[in-house]
């Protein structure tokens, strides 16, 4: 315990000047509790608000489904389709032209490209239809549609086009603004027959996660996620009952229809189960969003940045 907590205080110490820290010490910080979690969460406000600022912005992304078709078999997926289900393998270059600048018109600032995994090695009209228009690789045909539609529309494009190779990542550096992959899960159970990753070598744990290292290797900005709930054995009516309340209380705390207020919403949920969690026992913490969200109805039903409206007769 006394070591523990000298590599606590340390830890703290080192992040409160500002240093990089170990993986030792980053682990040495989650057992903070009490006094402790409190002068954590200050000295990862200050440096949050040194770095950043106190603004809290977003950006409107028009979402630009390049094709979808997709090599894996992941067993829960409604996005992907075979050909025979889709007028063509991909969206032509005029298509994509016409939804990015319908975006555009919107007041979208960045282009959302999302598709599946090298559709051309399962589907041959997938490979055709590349070959046909002197592409070699769906990677390839992604790269000129992000420069297209930064010169027709000025989009800033964010692409997601599954696992790539750094050598990929660093081609496509160059023409995004931002990518992105799901991690989804790091069970690799999952991807063993009767799981819902069996027969999908682009979902493999290691391998995305490869490539999440690699973005950061290249200093791409870049985004992730798992999946709530995709390692459940079981379907059930109230599965997932616990994270739609949560939901439901970030929006009533911020303010429904408030995107602001939903980003807030959801920090200061956080921080309560953080500090209930600390003080009294985690197996309380959904009680702590329930809790907040009986408050937020009888003192502010609107919400923290929610307007008043005002009945006319």
């Amino acid at each position: 315990m006394g070591d523990l907590s000298h590599q606590l205080r340390r830890a703290l110490a080192r992040a409160g000047d500002g240093k990089a820290l170990s993986v030792d010490e980053t682990e040495a910080l989650l057992s903070a509790r009490g006094e402790r979690l409190l002068d954590l969460l200050g000295i990862a406000a200050r440096l949050r608000e040194l770095g950043h600022g106190t603004t809290v912005t977003y950006s409107r992304k028009v979402f630009i489904p390049l094709t979808m078709l997709c090599r894996d078999h992941c067993h829960y997926c409604t996005f992907a389709k075979p050909p025979a289900r889709l007028d063509a393998p991909f969206l032509s270059p005029e298509e994509v032209v016409a939804i990015a600048d319908a975006g555009r018109k919107l007041g979208c600032k960045e282009a959302l490209f999302t598709l599946g995994d090298r559709p051309e090695d399962r589907y041959p009209e997938a490979r055709a239809w590349l070959e046909e228009r002197g592409y070699r690789s769906t990677l390839d045909y992604v790269r000129a549609m992000a420069i297209t539609v930064i010169e027709e529309t000025g989009l800033l494009p964010h692409l997601n086009p599954g696992v790539m190779s750094y050598e990929e990542l660093a081609r496509l550096k160059h023409v995004s603004a931002s990518m992105g992959l799901m991690l989804e899960t790091s069970s690799d159970r999952l991807s063993r027959k009767g799981g819902p990753h069996f027969g999908s070598p682009d979902k493999v744990p290691a391998v995305r996660l490869r490539t999440i290292e690699d973005a950061g290797r290249l200093a791409i900005p870049f985004t992730t996620g798992v999946l709530v709930g995709i390692a459940y054995n079981s379907v059930h009516p109230f599965i997932g009952v616990q994270m739609g309340i949560k939901g439901l209380v970030v929006m009533m705390l911020g303010g429904l229809g408030n995107v602001p207020g939903a980003v807030l919403g959801g920090l200061l949920l956080g921080i309560l189960e953080v500090l209930g969690a600390g003080y009294l026992a985690s197996s309380y913490r959904d009680a702590f969003a329930f809790g907040a969200l009986v408050l937020i109805l009888l003192v502010r039903p609107e919400g923290l940045l929610g307007l008043r409206t005002q009945r006319r007769d």
